[in-house]
């Protein structure tokens, strides 16, 4: 057993603490026989829940000499045995709290199971575990393996589960069995059900990058309606990062001609979130390829250009790509580039009365696939299709209008009058 556990590291101990039905002597036997490793975290550790059970037992004075022990060998976890120690100081009570919980707050931060079961166990065996136990944890780590193929049976365990609460993934695994429904009263519940998970568990939050936890707090602008068609729901930061800026909750919704991203971000929450990224690498990123932008401007021998975004990072961009390819970047020119406004802009109304000729490049997520990273990416926040496009040019009397794929998500269309 002491192997075993040793092998799966923290995760594995804590497990074994927690679940474990065996006797506290027996605890004592195992937790002594990790605390000779050579690995430091795993003997700290060990020291300390001997601290625990020794604590429990009402032995101060040999809890007391093993939380020391853990201190010298990890100080990293002071903050959680000091505050113990300073108790058993000022008063010799059994009540008194011990490390574990804090302990397994702080390795398993993000982390929804102590140890990567499918490496223990496989996976039929932790499908069928509800069937061996009856407590609620063995009917949520049955529900959650019962998940991908049968999301009946795996909602039909999730609400058997009585101390729902003692889960800190509970709502957001729950979501995840509703968020690619067709029913939209099941996409709000599970849009509902996100927001739950974070205000649970902040670090929910932010799942990939782990730096930036929930708050609730998000700038957006109301451009929302209750009856608007929900088409996707999510949580970005399963695949992005909101970085402390957008909401990393995220429905898609569709009206008026637009799929538009709810909650819907302020301007100013985009810039900062602009300036973030630049500083992160790691997360995925959209934009325009100068090459792709150099393809089209020949392609078409535009000779000058001037930029729609008033943007001093984005002017930069063009104005060097026009050096470049020797074209006139002009402020006043009549001949537009756009690298955002169709993927940012709630309506385009009132940009064209200055257009003659416009190159605006666009993204566009694969609408029949849910998991296409468009639909996470933080900084867009509108779609729009090719007929939603052109309606819009018509309207505003561009009659000769060219769509152009340039690649899997970007488009670029070409109008003018």
């Amino acid at each position: 057993m002491t192997e075993k556990i040793s092998n799966y590291g923290i995760g594995g101990l804590l497990l074994y603490f927690e679940y474990s039905n065996n006797s506290l002597k027996e605890k004592l036997k195992l937790l002594n026989s990790i605390r000779k490793s050579e690995d430091n975290i795993l003997s700290g550790v060990a020291n300390a829940l001997i601290g625990d059970v020794y604590l429990i037992m009402s032995n101060f004075k040999l809890a007391f000499e093993y939380y020391k022990r853990a201190l010298e060998i990890l100080p990293e976890i002071s903050k959680f045995i000091k505050p113990v120690i300073d108790d058993l100081k000022a008063k010799i009570d059994p009540t008194i709290d011990g490390v574990f919980e804090e302990i397994k707050n702080y390795y398993m931060k993000n982390k929804e199971f102590f140890a990567e079961l499918s490496n223990i166990f496989n996976v039929e065996e932790l499908k069928r575990l509800y069937l061996i136990s009856d407590t609620d944890y063995a009917k949520y780590v049955s529900a959650v393996y019962y998940s991908k193929e049968n999301k009946e049976k795996a909602k039909e365990l999730l609400d058997q589960i009585k101390n729902k609460d003692s889960f800190q993934f509970f709502e957001y695994r729950y979501a995840k069995l509703l968020e690619r429904s067709e029913n939209q009263e099941e996409l709000k519940k599970a849009y509902e059900m996100l927001l739950k998970a974070c205000e649970k568990n902040n670090n929910i939050g932010d799942l990939g990058l782990g730096k930036y936890q929930y708050d609730g707090f998000y700038p957006f602008a109301n451009i929302d309606s209750k009856d608007d068609e929900i088409i996707w729901v999510g949580n970005i930061s399963e695949k992005h990062s909101g970085l402390g800026v957008i909401s990393p909750i995220r429905a898609w919704k569709k009206r008026n001609g637009i799929i538009y991203a709810y909650p819907f971000p302020t301007d100013e929450a985009l810039k900062i979130y602009k300036k973030r990224l630049n500083t992160i690498s790691g997360l995925p990123k959209f934009f325009v390829a100068k090459n792709e932008i150099i393809r089209i401007l020949n392609e078409f021998e535009i000779n000058e250009l001037s930029i729609l975004e008033d943007d001093d990072e984005l002017k930069k961009y063009v104005k060097d790509i026009c050096e470049n390819e020797e074209i006139d970047f002009k402020e006043d020119s009549k001949i537009v580039v756009s690298l955002e406004a169709i993927n940012t802009l709630s309506s385009l109304k009132g940009i064209f009365s200055d257009i003659q000729k416009g190159i605006f490049f666009y993204f566009i997520p694969d609408f029949n696939n849910k998991d296409d990273m468009l639909w996470y990416f933080p900084y867009f926040r509108v779609f729009r299709t090719k007929k939603q496009i052109d309606d819009v040019l018509k309207a505003n009397n561009y009659n000769k209008i060219k769509h152009t794929v340039l690649n899997k998500n970007l488009r670029v269309v070409i109008f003018e009058k």
